[in-house]
């Protein structure tokens, strides 16, 4: 008889599903980022549970360490679009987490790399584009792109150093100025979204004093 239990016992637990509560899509590992690239993370509900919210983690040193990206995201989201910071790293993962009422649930990437600030994918200023004063010095930054008419921009933004979005810019007007308030001194990324690529442009601010 207690042979048969065992037996029993161990079938249920053979087909209690292995995989976990919540699954990260993306990113997976492997990848290489740039800074100041918009990169969409993405998620599923595996096993659902009495949810409060999601929260986003992300760590350049392969988990020994993370930084919060965004806390608090509804239940209904399973994606995020991240702006890739200026920290160049290897071991760089992202961390998702199923904050749930009872009890917390996770999943991780595997590592990718973010290349060095001083990369660019694609300099804006071979494309044409006019980005004056660069350096600025406690200068508005005036932005003109190749066409005036742009209908395939999709996004302008400007991002510092750590991947946070400090300005974006309505991609119908013809140029735009970053007013002095919007930056403090340090280096930054203007980042142009097109359909099938991202254009980015570097830019350092000085501090006028």
């Amino acid at each position: 008889m207690q042979f048969r239990l065992l037996m029993v016992f161990g079938l249920l637990a053979w087909s209690i599903p292995s995989w976990g509560h919540v699954h990260l899509k993306y990113p997976v590992g492997g990848e290489s980022f740039q800074p100041g690239e918009a990169v969409l993370i993405r998620w599923e509900i595996e096993i659902p549970h009495d949810q409060k919210d999601w929260d986003l983690y992300f760590s350049t040193d392969g988990g020994s360490n993370w930084q919060t990206i965004i806390e608090d995201l509804p239940v209904v989201d399973t994606s995020y679009m991240w702006i890739v910071p200026g920290t160049a790293t290897t071991h760089a993962k992202i961390l998702i987490i199923q904050d749930n009422t009872l009890g917390d649930y996770d999943d991780n990437s595997g590592e990718f790399t973010i290349a060095g600030a001083t990369s660019s994918r694609h300099d804006l200023l071979t494309e044409h584009w006019q980005i004056y004063p660069n350096p600025a010095v406690g200068q508005d930054v005036h932005i003109i792109p190749a066409e005036l008419l742009h209908p395939d921009l999709q996004a302008i933004y400007l991002t510092d150093i750590q991947g946070r979005k400090v300005w974006q810019g309505n991609p119908r007007q013809e140029s735009w100025i970053l007013p002095r308030p919007v930056q403090a001194g340090g280096l930054y990324f203007l980042v142009a979204r097109y359909p099938r690529e991202l254009r980015q442009q570097k830019i350092t601010i000085i501090p006028d004093h």
